[in-house]
């Protein structure tokens, strides 16, 4: 879609580029730096020839002076001058996996002496009178779960001091998502935050989110939101040095032009059914935006027998025989041709046995539940037959998570039992408990407990 662009525009290194995970596990570095420059920029200060982010450089180069961090060529730091204006990119994302577990990076800012704080001292010194604009893919702003710590927020807040910096636009931060199970308290993040200094701080929303996701009523300067609908993509209008005005959208007339479904399959081995001796297929649709849309299967094969429910957002399959298989899930638009897909691939074999994981009426009564990490499935309806991480949660509105443990089921001969564990999380105290006297030898030693805040 960008390579359809026809104006020039340059990319700001996020999070979520830095992957994906199955590279760091065998090389233990993040594939994803090297694909960003494969893909946007060369190694040169100049831009790759190839790289559809340089459509139409051509037509700016007397007057366009791009230039990177080549100390530092692993870090997206950049800056450009442009009309009388100069802009400075930096690379806050963290290097360091997630938890030391979980996906990807950790989502908070990292303000790194010698890399971007060293390129963003560099640039405002050479720059020094001219007025300048920031970006970066985490706003500059006070938050140690998605940007910087106190510390660092300090030490940005004295660079900038008495420096020409209207400025600074970030994305990151996003409405209505799940943290740890819990619902977001960010209803629209298309916002203004409080200043640094004379600085301007402003965050974007995703296209995706902003599209589709739900706004705030209030329309505000800052916010852009007109009649319930967000603004999808901020417009900076610059008419000189001394007149740049932010506060300006594009919001959707009708709400409709920027769908995004985004649609996602899980699926898991079914503890429920099978026919001969092969294990029928759980399968579960779900879709980003709260728009309506219809389910549309194609399980890639011969089937024994297919039931799904009334809106095909859940379907038990059966397969005649074993194979490998590619499902592909459609979800169409109720009120135009607009369709998204996405596909997965799956192996069934014979006399597999998938393993669950027996519960106490006492656990069924709290609400305990298990979730596969791998499918994103409960073990209510799907077994596994090979090691995953297990997410322990409470069923309720949203499920509160109390902790995590890592299994190897293609070890098992038989369900595991965990009936006798003892576990629960109370907000009010702020404690949560993961226990077992002796735990199944299936499962390894090192555990997660998260303990609520309160």
């Amino acid at each position: 879609m960008l390579n359809k662009l026809e104006i020039p525009y340059i990319v700001v290194f996020g999070n979520h580029d830095v992957g994906p995970d199955e590279y760091f596990e065998k090389e233990k570095k993040w594939k994803g730096i090297e694909w960003f420059d494969q893909v946007f920029w060369s190694t040169s200060s100049i831009p790759c020839k190839n790289a559809s982010s340089t459509k139409n450089f051509e037509t700016l180069l007397n007057e366009f002076s791009f230039e990177r961090d080549l100390e530092h060529p692993d870090y997206k730091n950049f800056s450009f001058s442009y009309g009388g204006i100069n802009f400075i990119g930096l690379d806050f994302v963290s290097r360091e996996k997630f938890m030391k577990i979980g996906f990807g990076v950790n989502a908070n800012a990292v303000l790194d002496k010698e890399k971007n704080q060293k390129w963003l001292e560099k640039k405002l010194e050479e720059f020094n009178t001219e007025p300048v604009i920031l970006f970066a893919h985490h706003p500059i702003k006070l938050d140690i779960i998605n940007s910087l710590s106190l510390n660092e927020f300090l030490q940005i807040k004295n660079i900038l001091e008495n420096k020409i910096v209207p400025f600074d636009f970030g994305g990151h931060i996003h409405s209505f998502e799940e943290f740890h199970g819990r619902d977001s308290r960010v209803a629209n993040a298309n916002k203004k935050y409080d200043p640094i200094g004379t600085t301007q701080v402003f965050t974007t929303e995703a296209l995706m989110v902003g599209s589709n996701g739900r706004g705030v009523e209030i329309a505000t300067e800052e916010n852009g939101v007109i009649d319930g609908k967000k603004g999808i993509i901020r417009i900076v209008k610059v008419f000189g040095k001394e007149n740049i005005k932010a506060n300006n959208w594009e919001t959707t007339e009708k709400g409709d032009e920027f769908l995004a479904f985004n649609p996602k399959i899980n699926l898991g081995f079914s503890i429920k059914s099978q026919f001969n001796n092969i294990p029928c297929i759980e399968l579960e649709a779900h879709k980003f935006s709260e728009k309506p849309c219809d389910f549309v299967w194609d399980f890639g094969g011969e089937t024994f027998s297919i039931n799904c429910n009334s809106d095909f957002s859940e379907c038990l399959v059966c397969y005649k025989r074993a194979g490998e298989y590619k499902i592909t899930l459609s979800a169409k638009d109720k009120n135009s041709k607009f369709i998204e897909k996405i596909s997965k691939k799956l192996k069934v074999n014979e006399i597999i046995i998938p393993r669950t994981i027996k519960k106490s009426r006492e656990l069924i009564e709290k609400g305990i539940e298990f979730i596969s990490e791998k499918v994103e499935m409960s073990f209510d309806k799907i077994g596994q037959i090979v090691k995953d991480k297990i997410r322990i949660l409470k069923r309720k509105s949203p499920a509160i998570p109390i902790g995590e443990i890592t299994v190897h089921f293609e070890n098992l001969e038989e369900d595991l039992d965990l009936s006798k564990l003892i576990v629960d999380t109370d907000f009010e105290k702020g404690k949560s408990i993961l226990y077992m006297k002796e735990w199944p030898k299936e499962i390894e030693r090192s555990k997660i407990l998260f303990v609520p805040k309160r």
